[in-house]
């Protein structure tokens, strides 16, 4: 049975998959998502995940953009969100965004697991 469910918005295909690799590789189950829409799209649709990783920067629907829908929705705003994205421009994007942590690209696999892991404990959630 997995840990928990993570859901991991990214458009690049490539980093989705490793991600996805690597968190499945370490018992969670995992939601993709290629972009912001798509990712609320599944959120209405489906599962609650524990945790969203959100790529900031992502065409159809950003990571800004997703995180205002996601606070606007009352189901969905309290789903803890780590944003992580390799451009320096989007942490003007990030600053008017609900994120409990940031990881820059490339995404160190160690460094992703414990934000993982913080991030999807509710005793830690709290404090």
């Amino acid at each position: 049975m997995p840990k928990k469910t993570i859901m991991v918005v990214d458009d690049d295909a490539d980093v989705r998959e490793a991600v996805t690799d690597l968190l499945e590789g370490h018992g969670y189950a995992v939601i993709p998502a290629s972009n912001g829409q798509e990712a609320l799209d599944e959120l209405k649709a489906g599962e609650k995940p524990s945790l969203i990783l959100l790529d900031v920067m992502m065409p159809i629907m950003d990571g800004q953009a997703f995180s205002a829908e996601q606070q606007a929705d009352p189901d969905l705003a309290d789903i803890p969100v780590v944003a992580f994205t390799a451009f320096g421009a989007a942490l003007d994007k990030m600053k008017d965004m609900k994120v409990f942590a940031r990881i820059e690209k490339p995404v160190q696999a160690e460094e992703l697991l414990d934000s993982v892991d913080r991030w999807t404990d509710p005793s830690k959630l709290r404090n």
